[in-house]
């Protein structure tokens, strides 16, 4: 009954804490824009959308606004309840390899992560990828009868919420293949196939390619994003674990010494570390999302392998104080990022903006930018982004109406080719708080 209560107890707490998150830093991160314009396409009139974005998540927050309206929070408060899933069934992995206290304790470090801390109210796939897979992991793990088949589909789920997590799958049926579990196999790929049924077919419908949204996102990836080094994804590692990190040699000895169920985590964690290192040019933070729930569970194995490995309790008492020390330190430095940003958002060039373009609109409007998504989802106009030399042609392909230019986010472009075009005038400077700036220029037709 007790450890009842102390889950949920950090659940309710966890809830305030992304409340308050959200109150502090409202304006939304670049693909927030993106995921709700599309899940406002499926329920009323929407002037922006990217379709090849991942399908699923745009269809859940759509089925939820079908209900109550379209609402920025309403949407938010989802990704919370999701992310508050992800917290609770991370807790019921953990009970599987550690005690209950133990298990409640990695639940805290994890639940205090940068990654969820900073990620956990926003709408992003990466989440609520990450509570399917979990739950497919944990009826895994769990050694239920004849559970594949479901384990299947609540994978697809998380497949098409965040395609890479397709990585889990493959370590799935390596598992199974050890095992010499070939029925298991046919049955959890049985799952996954039909799960996926209803957007192969609507793929075909609309683009006569099953796998459409795959292969343009795929190209998108390639030829629009820039490559960064390797050496970002150590950066971001070292960010998102701190002294926990140092664990992990001993948390993976431990695990194997133990005899725990480690294969899925080290296969699947290894073909992650692989893919977004070797493959994915961007590197960023959250990708690491993907396999957060799998490195606190080792991270926490090898600190009770340490702590065990320890004598004397001086040291023990030394250690736990850095580790504390760390985790609270990562904790207070994100939710000071977070602060910065809402100060600078709630009174910057963005926020001001977007206003103005909403004052001047009307139903025919479309801009230029190099931060569209903003203009695209606040303000429901036709957006574009703002990425080729050959603007002239942009501005009378789309019937354009203004030009934005912010100076310090988005895609990088020539402000010059905007100051210098003889079809543009600077209609409006607009001065955020944190030295942002926004140019919008008006189309001279």
């Amino acid at each position: 009954m007790k450890e009842k209560i102390r889950i949920v107890v950090l659940l309710l707490c966890l809830l305030v804490m992304y409340l308050v998150l959200n109150f502090i830093d409202p304006l939304l991160l670049w693909d927030e824009n993106v995921y709700l314009a599309n899940a406002r396409s499926h329920i009323s009139i929407s002037n922006f959308k990217e379709d090849f974005r991942f399908p699923l998540l745009e269809y859940i927050i759509a089925l939820i606004w079908f209900i109550t309206g379209e609402s920025i929070f309403v949407a938010k408060l989802a990704m919370i309840l999701f992310s508050l899933g992800s917290i609770y069934v991370f807790y019921l992995i953990a009970k599987e390899y550690f005690s209950d206290m133990n298990a409640f304790l990695a639940t805290i470090l994890f639940s205090l992560s940068p990654l969820m801390i900073y990620w956990g109210f926003r709408v992003y796939t990466d989440n609520v990828a990450l509570f399917f897979m979990s739950v497919s992991y944990y009826l895994i793990i769990k050694g239920f009868d004849n559970i594949e088949f479901l384990v299947g589909i609540i994978f697809a789920l998380s497949f098409l919420t965040k395609f890479s997590f397709g990585l889990f799958g493959i370590a799935v049926v390596i598992h199974f293949l050890f095992k010499k579990r070939l029925k298991k196999i046919l049955m959890f790929s049985a799952g996954f196939i039909l799960a996926l049924v209803p957007w192969m077919i609507y793929n075909y419908i609309h683009y006569s390619n099953i796998i459409w949204d795959i292969i343009l996102q795929w190209s998108v990836v390639q030829i629009y994003t820039h490559v960064e080094p390797i050496s970002k994804h150590f950066i971001n590692a070292s960010y998102i674990g701190g002294i926990l990190l140092l664990f992990i040699p001993f948390g993976i000895i431990n695990l194997i010494k133990e005899k725990k169920n480690y294969v899925i985590m080290f296969i699947y964690s290894g073909l992650n570390i692989f893919y977004y290192f070797s493959i994915v040019p961007l590197k960023e933070i959250r990708y690491y999302f993907s396999i957060i729930s799998f490195l606190y569970i080792i991270m926490f194995s090898g600190i009770l392998f340490a702590s065990n490995k320890i004598r004397s309790l001086t040291i023990k008492r030394i250690m736990y104080i850095i580790i504390i020390f760390s985790i609270m330190s990562l904790f207070v430095f994100q939710s000071m990022q977070i602060i910065r940003r809402g100060y600078c958002e709630k009174q910057g060039a963005t926020l001001q903006a977007i206003n103005h373009v909403g004052s001047q609109k009307d139903e025919y409007t479309a801009v230029i930018s190099n931060i569209w998504p903003y203009f695209g989802y606040y303000n429901n106009v036709y957006a574009y982004s703002l990425w080729t030399k050959e603007l002239n042609t942009q501005l009378k392909r789309y019937n354009i109406d203004y030009v934005i230019y912010h100076n310090k986010e988005g895609l990088n472009f020539n402000k010059t080719l905007l100051d210098i075009n003889q079809d543009l005038y600077l209609r409006k400077e607009i001065n955020g708080i944190c030295n942002d700036n926004i140019y919008i220029f008006q189309v001279i037709k």
